[in-house]
């Protein structure tokens, strides 16, 4: 019996129905400009509202017009964990931080 080798996960790729979406890290000066939206990975939540506009944006700088396109016709769900890759790329992961702060 062999079993089929799922492919190892590459940082700032998301897969979707075989599409390989790459999200990139935001800059700096993106990042303060999704602050005016009300976004902060810092504390502040924002409103849902804005934060549909900050993920919109969010995804607008970051990734292929192409592949926003093919994410309008996909659910929502999508759309999210591609958001969640581009919150990864730009910060790190948890688990990441956790590794990197030493006592």
């Amino acid at each position: 019996m062999t079993t089929k080798k799922q492919p190892e996960k590459q940082a700032g790729i998301v897969i979707i129905d075989g599409r390989e979406i790459k999200a990139r890290s935001l800059t700096r000066k993106e990042v303060r400009d999704l602050k005016e939206l009300g976004f902060s990975p810092f504390g502040f939540v924002p409103d849902y509202d804005q934060a549909c506009e900050a993920m919109e944006m969010g995804l607008t700088l970051a990734i292929s017009t192409e592949d926003l396109a093919f994410l309008d016709d996909r659910p929502n769900k999508d759309a999210r964990d591609v958001w969640e890759e581009v919150l990864r790329e730009t910060y790190g992961a948890k688990d990441e931080e956790k590794n990197s702060k030493s006592t």
